[in-house]
């Protein structure tokens, strides 16, 4: 789906019409379908398909660099589609791209927020690990901190506060 301007691009109506009807039985992403593959401890077969045809990627790239991240209440409407349609989905193709992603937009340099950039456009995905083992990957309870230092590969090192 493609278009210029805010008027042109995609949103969570047009997700949602995308993912179709979820109470019929044959939808492919429906909710039959979603429950059955969760059940497989899978994600929904068409599910990954349906979000690469939609371009979620550049959902979660500034629109300075060629996404259409340009409003984060604009953003939640749409990965709220997703989340619930399948939060496996939302969470593994979603969430995890762009929580990655607010790290280079933030923080990054000129050429690896465009390499980031290039990657989610062309229907790429990006995780990050925070992993703690007191509070077991939980994201909102990271003790975490960066702190400049020259000779390090990044510029800076990194401390856990315990």
């Amino acid at each position: 789906m493609s278009g210029t301007g805010p008027a042109a691009r995609p949103g969570a109506a047009e997700l949602e019409r995308a993912f179709g009807d979820p109470w019929d039985p044959a939808n492919p992403v429906g909710h039959a379908a979603t429950v059955a593959a969760d059940e497989r401890d899978e994600v929904v077969a068409g599910g990954e398909r349906l979000l690469d045809a939609y371009g979620l990627g550049a959902e979660f790239v500034p629109v300075g660099l060629g996404g259409r991240l340009d409003r984060l209440d604009r953003l939640v409407e749409v990965v709220r589609t997703v989340f619930r349609r399948d939060p496996a989905l939302g969470r593994g193709y979603g969430a995890a791209s762009f929580i990655a992603a607010v790290n280079v937009w933030s923080s990054g340099s000129d050429e690896q927020r465009r390499r980031l950039a290039d990657l989610l456009l062309g229907g790429g995905r990006v995780a990050t690990l925070y992993h703690e083992l007191e509070h077991g990957n939980d994201l909102a309870g990271a003790a975490f901190a960066a702190r400049p230092q020259a000779d390090a590969p990044c510029g800076c090192t990194a401390t856990r506060r315990w």
